[in-house]
């Protein structure tokens, strides 16, 4: 059995995936973990960015945007983060 099926994953939380130094090297060093080790997420706050085309085949892109607003957006993020995290375990 390999570690991903034993449920290891790992998660990149980002803003987004806009051209930037921070997210060049988070796709890098995603793409660099070993996929037979561990599952790789990376976690956006919105689906946005020339860098999502970039992102490794072996790496999952999960978006917590909503439509909301002010505190009502940043509580809708807090709360879809925490079911990530429920589901996905990393």
């Amino acid at each position: 059995m390999s570690s991903i099926a034993a449920g290891k994953r790992l998660c990149i939380l980002l803003p987004s995936l806009h051209l930037g130094g921070v997210e060049k090297m988070m796709l890098n060093l995603a793409g660099g973990i070993d996929p037979e080790q561990y599952g790789v997420d990376i976690v956006v706050l919105e689906r946005k960015g020339d860098l999502l085309r970039s992102v490794p085949g072996n790496v999952e892109v999960f978006a917590l945007s909503g439509e909301s607003v002010g505190i009502v957006k940043a509580l809708s993020y807090a709360l879809a983060f925490r079911r990530y995290l429920r589901t996905r375990g990393p």
